[in-house]
């Protein structure tokens, strides 16, 4: 597909959603309300919206996207703005199957130019055990609880004691079905 083929249907799309002739992403004509249900802290994956997966409006998720929901300091100030700002209730840490990310992660072939994206992935696999045993789906799972660990220690550190903690959940969502699965 070549580049002004995408910046069209790009353009068109905007059209559609800002005249209201999307109705699942209609703007409305007002600005919609920022007041999130939930942080979803998720893959950058883009067979993997957010909104989409969780059929929810603008408005109403505060999404952070990095690439195996890596945690570097921007995305955790994300998740402390929309919890401690807006109010936020409730975090998400979606990962998912045929995760690139993790698959990076597991290789033992180097990976030059995404350490910064692998690295972290490997840590929390060595942090949960190791990755030597584990097949792709139950590494995403273990990212996936990882990431979630991290987000409440963190929120422990920066939140004020008076401010209410929000529940944070690690799901997976499956790519082929669309099914997310809450993780314990």
């Amino acid at each position: 597909m070549r580049a002004s083929h995408i910046w069209h249907t790009l353009q068109e799309g905007n059209r559609r959603y800002s005249s209201g002739l999307s109705p699942e992403w209609a703007a409305g004509g007002s600005e919609p309300p920022h007041r999130p249900l939930a942080v979803v802290v998720a893959c950058s994956d883009a067979r993997v919206p957010a909104e989409a997966v969780f059929d929810q409006p603008p408005g109403s998720l505060f999404v952070v996207r990095v690439a195996g929901h890596v945690l570097e300091p921007a995305a955790l100030a994300s998740v402390r703005f929309a919890v401690e700002i807006l109010r936020a209730e409730a975090v998400v840490v979606l990962g998912h199957t045929a995760c690139g990310a993790v698959r990076a992660a597991l290789s033992t072939d180097p990976v030059r130019g995404l350490e910064a994206i692998v690295e972290p992935i490997r840590h929390r696999l060595e942090r949960a055990g190791g990755s030597e045993t584990l097949d792709e789906r139950s590494a995403v799972e273990t990212n996936v609880r990882q990431t979630a660990r991290e987000v409440i220690s963190h929120l422990d550190e920066v939140l004020s004691p008076d401010l209410a903690r929000p529940e944070v959940r690690p799901a997976v969502c499956d790519v082929a079905t669309g099914v997310v699965e809450w993780i314990e």
